[in-house]
């Protein structure tokens, strides 16, 4: 598990990055081998992220048994959608 948080707390642009994600799914683990995704701020919950410290861009990642190249490329191209190729 790690997390990263986007350049800024844009929630358009945090939409746009989580929907493009192709082989990682949103969810939580239940004990499963997939990839998962889980975005902190859910469009209502930016007063108890505060509380927390934790900015709206916080995105916490599950890594799977999927090819680590394979979710390396699926960031990276969920990042260009968001905010354009680097």
């Amino acid at each position: 598990m790690f997390a990263i948080d986007l350049v800024d707390d844009d929630f358009d642009k945090l939409n746009i990055f989580v929907d493009a994600l192709e082989v990682m799914s949103v969810g939580v683990s239940w004990g499963g081998f997939e990839s998962l995704v889980l975005p902190a701020y859910k469009g209502n919950n930016l007063a108890n992220l505060q509380e927390r410290g934790l900015p709206a861009s916080h995105i916490r990642m599950y890594l799977g048994l999927e090819d680590p190249t394979s979710v390396l490329a699926d960031i990276e191209q969920a990042l260009n959608q968001a905010y354009g190729p680097q």
